[in-house]
Formats: C-alpha cells, sequence, structure tokens
C-alpha cells in the first residue's frame, strides 16, 4: 500500500514514506486502502491482506496504520479485528471504509464469519482513542440470506450522525442500503 499526496490540485503527486509502501507486511497481497484524515491531521488508512498468521490465499485480514507527520512515518500496521478463518473460502475480508472524527475512527468493511452462512456482512469496529485500541468487530448487517457490500460511510451535513450505506443482495433486488451507526 502506497500513499502518494499532491500540493498543487492533482496536477503531480509525491509518494509519502520515501517512495516505501506504507504498510511493511512483506512479501504478501495486500489490496483496497482506504484513507481518512482526522481534525489534527492524523493519517488513518484501512486495507486487507495476508501476512504470516494469516497466509493463505482468502486469509485476508482488516489491517489499520496511521502517520501523524504527514506520510513522513507510519506507526506498525495491525490486524484491527481478526476474523476466525475461511480459508478457501471464495470472499474474505476485504473492501473496508475508514472515517475520523476527533478521536473516533470507525471502520467497516464487508466479509463471512462462522455464522454467516456463506453470505458476506458488513462489519464494524471503533476506536475512541485515535487508532491506539478498537472495539471487538460486530456485524452491522442484518442475519439473512442476503449479501451485503462496498459499504461506505458518510457524514451528516451537520457532523451529528454518521451513516453506513452498502450494497445490497435481496433475492433478484440489488439495492443500496443504508442505516445509522452513529
Amino acid at each position: 500500500i502506497f500513499v502518494a499526496r499532491s500540493t498543487d490540485g492533482g496536477a503531480s503527486w509525491r509518494v509519502l514514506n520515501g517512495d516505501r509502501p506504507i504498510d511493511g507486511v512483506g512479501d504478501y497481497q495486500q489490496r483496497v486502502p482506504s484513507i481518512a484524515v482526522d481534525a489534527e491531521d492524523t493519517l488513518h488508512v484501512a486495507w486487507y491482506g495476508t501476512d504470516s498468521r494469516h497466509p493463505a490465499e482468502n486469509e485476508r485480514q482488516l489491517k489499520y496504520t496511521q502517520s501523524r507527520d504527514g506520510g513522513a512515518t507510519w506507526s506498525p500496521w495491525i490486524n484491527v479485528a481478526e476474523v476466525p478463518g475461511h480459508a478457501g473460502e471464495e470472499r474474505w475480508q476485504e473492501h473496508p471504509a475508514v472515517y475520523a472524527r476527533g478521536t473516533a475512527v470507525t471502520i467497516v468493511w464487508e466479509g463471512l464469519d462462522e455464522e454467516s452462512g456463506g453470505e458476506e456482512r458488513i462489519k464494524l469496529t471503533r476506536s475512541t482513542d485515535g487508532g491506539r485500541s478498537w472495539t471487538p468487530w460486530r456485524n452491522v448487517s442484518p442475519p439473512s440470506d442476503d449479501g451485503y457490500s462496498r459499504p461506505a460511510l458518510v457524514e451528516s451535513g451537520d457532523g451529528r450522525s454518521l451513516y453506513l450505506l452498502a450494497y445490497a443482495e435481496r433475492g433478484p433486488v440489488r439495492q443500496i442500503v443504508w442505516k445509522k451507526i452513529a
């Protein structure tokens, strides 16, 4: 995972972290990063990938790191919400979205778990201390035969509410569903 920054409206870009990946996970697949910047200019990045403890192709876990110095250095990555293995499954933990406001950081993603019945659920974890510690993950989509994917987080115009939006497969109908989560 690389992070780049433009200071001229997107005409040119510079890769941060000395032109190196921010993750340092080794020779393991890392995919689909999401980034948020809080009021103190801390960069929060979440993505999914494998690692030495979860090396199988579909044992992806949700990873997180942050930079408090504009991307010059990054905290060691962590698996913020390990979900017990489904190695060999077609789909796994993927497509995170990260949101930051004050010292609160919220990450949502789609994934299977031991009780998902083969359909992806939208999962959530939160930090109230700027990404230092995280709540245990929980499913925020209802248990059903429906699958959910590609979550997004949207703040209300007044900044008082946070909404989760996701793609839902409800029988033959495909639609965007939403839920207030904070």
